[in-house]
């Protein structure tokens, strides 16, 4: 029988990397409204700030639980595959979200929802490492990533507005709707052989080595021998507890502490998250034009910057102006070192390793994620409701971000010192 061959355009890849920037900033969307959904789910079901905090984090739990397997998944049965059945499975648990009865139900659904979009990041890494060439990699997964900054901006208010108007539950429903239209344009986008055609175009030698030699299966205890790993999972660990720790609990700080009603927080929300958007896009434009060790101090520099801002929210004296400047400034250094990261996964190590070393990175993010908010939960608890003293839980995290950064050894010179 002859097989019918698939050609795709050289643009297809942007293609690809449009829809791949839609899925994610949908799955950022659906994991991010629970921040204002949390105040009205609270008073009707009587829950305190320990169990707010455990509804953020067990989405978390989730999403990290499956962090290692997603990259196994995506590793053995490629990215387009796995992204319509996790994607199905998403939407379908986003809008179970709206039917709970109770925080128990709300914890079950959010840990299936949080295990059902782990491996995305995974599935968008190997598709970009195999359809880009290596220098063209940074700009591509920056492009991809930069979503999160639009999650930021526009989630807010989305939420605020929905929840406002329709209720907690509609918000849910009408999600989980978005994600059914997502995996029909996900398949006509995937269907035949296209990845593979797109593949056959890269030009760069290294990735046409990587095509006429047989897969090389690396055990995952090799990755985890490599020192530049371990600095990795931790600067991971930290990016993500300021990320989300200050992300989920900052509506409720917002309305709480400056008596502001769920609208206005949203409107302000939106603010940082054009931090978080610029820190993506900057971090893409200059990473393919610094070198190895320019790349690092910048990192670090930034890093530093909002450790030192964030020790003046802690101390609780800040008007809302001030609190949502700082959370800006902390926005634009996670969004920065957020892509810095996997753009060292995707630049220095080989694509058949790119989906494991990405999922262990990940895994140790979404354990900071998990962590994070209910431990600052816990923490304002036991201040008697004084939410800033929780900040210094972030603080903390933005200290070990900028020393795990400081200390790993990236480029030939380092590692040989």
């Amino acid at each position: 029988m002859m097989e019918v061959k698939t050609t795709v355009g050289p643009n297809y890849k942007y293609l690809v990397l449009f829809i791949l920037f839609l899925g994610w900033i949908l799955g950022g969307i659906d994991r991010t409204v629970i921040s204002f959904a949390a105040m009205p789910i609270a008073q009707e079901f009587g829950i305190d700030p320990v169990g707010v905090g455990q509804i953020f984090s067990i989405f978390f739990l989730g999403y990290m639980a499956m962090q290692i397997p997603g990259g196994i998944l995506v590793d053995k049965y490629g990215p387009t595959k796995v992204l319509l059945i996790i994607v199905f499975c998403w939407s379908v648990f986003t809008a179970a979200t709206g039917l709970v009865g109770g925080l128990t139900s709300m914890l079950a659904v959010r840990f299936l929802f949080g295990a059902a979009e782990a491996p995305f990041s995974a599935c968008a890494a190997v598709a970009v490492a195999q359809i880009f060439d290596t220098k063209d990699r940074a700009k591509a997964m920056s492009l991809y990533l930069s979503s999160s900054g639009f999650v930021m901006i526009f989630a807010p208010i989305i939420a605020a507005q929905l929840i406002e108007s329709l209720g907690w539950r509609q918000l849910f429903f009408i999600l989980g709707g978005v994600g059914l239209v997502i995996i029909i344009i996900y398949y006509a986008t995937f269907s035949g052989n296209r990845m593979q055609a797109a593949r056959a175009l890269v030009t760069d030698a290294v990735e046409k080595s990587t095509k006429q030699v047989a897969k090389v299966d690396i055990p995952l205890l090799t990755i985890l021998k490599i020192p530049m790993v371990w600095y990795l999972m931790v600067a991971y660990f930290m990016t993500y507890t300021l990320m989300w720790g200050l992300g989920n609990w900052m509506p409720t700080y917002l309305v709480t502490v400056f008596n502001i009603n769920i609208k206005a927080a949203g409107n302000l929300q939106a603010i940082p998250g054009f931090g978080s958007l610029a820190g993506c896009v900057i971090s893409g434009f200059i990473m393919d034009r610094l070198t190895d060790k320019q790349n690092k101090m910048v990192a670090i520099s930034i890093s530093a910057i909002s450790t030192v801002v964030l020790y003046f929210m802690y101390q609780g004296t800040m008007s809302v102006t001030g609190v949502i400047a700082v959370q800006t400034i902390v926005n634009f250094a996670a969004g920065f070192v957020a892509i810095y990261l996997p753009v060292l996964i995707i630049k220095k190590l080989p694509v058949e390793v790119v989906g494991r070393t990405n999922g262990i990175g990940l895994f140790c993010a979404y354990l900071g994620s998990t962590i994070a908010p209910t431990v600052m939960g816990a923490i304002t608890k036991a201040a008697g409701g004084n939410m800033a003293t929780s900040f210094v839980y972030i603080f903390a995290a933005g200290a070990l971000l900028t020393a795990s950064l400081l200390f790993m050894k990236i480029s030939r010179e380092e590692q040989s010192d």
